[in-house]
């Protein structure tokens, strides 16, 4: 039988650029310490410069990402705790079986229906001077296209929350049999958007055409993008529905359809809630007013029907699907009879 390399191999191999730095969690430990103080021990070990993000923090022990190189890694002190992060430690747990869904018979041909896409968590820069920007992106997605051909061998099935009996169809058919699956899955690809957060380290990545997401095309994304070095953390982006009707019962019971503080009166008629948030869409239909509205310049207006006061502390208005509109709907939102 072929002997296949193992996760921290192809871990290695997939470094972009030909670079030797790979992603690690690594640990310090010490209750005579805090979470500051364990981190400045680290910087004076990799130095000042290197860029790390805090993912635990607690009494005993302080764990970080970071990004370097193996020969590093090894001359580390002995109070130090380190671990190449593989892909199967960035999946978050459950992502793979919630992808093939519940049924004990897989058909990776099948589309998937609960999620959009992938959220991703960028690795911190190995270097303060070489921030991730949208180029940068679109450089990851270009160079992790090829990688669609390289046999990843994930170590642990338990881990990826997948039965045994499930573990060796599903991943000879996605990764064992690569070049089978490229072509499969090449207008998929074409059709995915990716996105980086203009003020995080957070990364999105849409399926594009739905139609074409096959819970084997996007078992096979997945195993890329977790076996990118540049990616510490990915998840499913799950389909969001807004059911405010739902939020009533609940709030006041939690039993279906209940609602003891409307069956006795308690609907908040005649209180004054204020709130600060994005804005407010007085002509929306929850505010409306035929007899006008409140002037937008602080003064309070007793006689109107819902909002009696708006402080323009930025402007006067709320953005498109704003979430001060939505706010303000949830807590005093009544549709105007006409």
């Amino acid at each position: 039988k072929e002997r296949r390399p193992s996760t921290s191999k192809n871990l290695r191999s997939l470094a972009s650029n030909g670079s030797n730095n790979i992603p690690f969690i690594v640990c310090k430990e010490g209750n005579t310490i805090d979470g500051n103080d364990r981190k400045m021990h680290l910087q004076s070990f990799f130095g000042n410069d290197i860029a790390m993000a805090e993912i635990y923090n607690r009494d005993e022990k302080s764990c970080f990402h970071l990004v370097t190189s193996p020969s590093m890694i090894k001359g580390i002190p002995e109070s130090f705790i380190a671990h190449p992060l593989g892909p199967e430690m960035k999946m978050k747990y459950g992502t793979v079986r919630s992808i093939l869904g519940n049924n004990d018979n897989i058909d990776l041909s099948e589309i998937v229906e609960n999620f959009s896409g992938f959220d991703g968590l960028l690795c911190p820069t190995a270097s303060a001077t070489q921030p991730f920007d949208q180029p940068a992106i679109k450089n990851i997605w270009s160079n992790l296209i090829p990688h669609l051909e390289e046999k990843i061998e994930l170590e642990s099935a338990k881990n990826l929350a997948l039965p045994k009996e499930s573990e060796s169809h599903v991943w000879s058919s996605i990764i064992g049999d690569a070049a089978t699956s490229v072509p499969t899955c090449d207008e998929f690809f074409d059709e995915i958007v990716v996105v980086l957060s203009d003020v995080n380290s957070d990364v999105k990545i849409s399926l594009g055409n739905s139609e074409l997401a096959s819970k084997k095309c996007c078992l096979f994304l997945l195993s890329v993008l977790a076996s990118s070095p540049i990616i510490c953390s990915v998840s499913l982006t799950p389909e969001i529905q807004s059911r405010n009707l739902e939020s009533q019962w609940i709030a006041q019971s939690g039993i279906s359809q209940y609602r003891p503080f409307f069956d006795i009166g308690l609907t908040g008629k005649g209180q004054t809630v204020a709130v600060s948030d994005s804005g407010l869409d007085i002509d929306n239909c929850y505010f409306w007013d035929t007899s006008g509205s409140v002037t937008k310049n602080g003064s309070v207006d007793q006689t109107r029907r819902k909002v009696i006061q708006y402080v323009n502390y930025v402007d006067d208005t709320d953005r498109v699907l704003g979430h001060g509109t939505h706010i303000a709907g949830t807590i005093a939102g009544r549709r105007a009879a006409n």
